[in-house]
């Protein structure tokens, strides 16, 4: 039995970034949907369901911590983690991306095994919290 595989969703208005992300975890058996900016997003994820986000910070149409409220609206950190990727070094930015709701914040540059190595730790923290807790996921609740 072979299960599909997970969907990638990429934000980043970084043309040659967001396409090396792509091809890196397309690689490795992932499907991406890579897309420029946020203005499309919540409609991307009601569409197409991907299983996490990875979301540029400075983007020309708002910013990532703005998109990671309007999704947290929405979908829990369970339900579609999102790993905030930044070329900010401020800690109050790293600090408002968690307190908004990102699973986890990587600082530019991103090597692109780190890369891969974030992806399958956030889906693997999101597989291992849908075997351990069979109702709905608590707001608030560490991820």
């Amino acid at each position: 039995m072979t299960s599909s595989p997970q969907t990638v969703l990429i934000v980043d208005d970084d043309v040659p970034l967001r396409t090396a992300f792509a091809r890196a975890l397309d690689r490795v058996g992932y499907d991406v949907i890579a897309v420029t900016g946020s203005r499309a997003v919540l409609d991307l994820i009601d569409t197409h369901d991907p299983a996490m986000m990875l979301l540029d910070n400075h983007m020309p149409d708002a910013s990532g911590i703005e998109l990671i409220r309007l999704v947290r609206e929405r979908w829990s950190p369970a339900e579609l983690p999102i790993v905030l990727i930044s070329g900010s070094s401020l800690q109050t930015e790293i600090d408002q991306a968690i307190e908004a709701g990102a699973n986890d914040v990587r600082r530019k540059p991103v090597e692109l095994g780190e890369l891969i190595a974030t992806v399958h730790h956030a889906l693997d923290r999101t597989a291992s919290t849908d075997r351990a807790s069979p109702g709905p996921a608590t707001e608030g609740a560490p991820t």
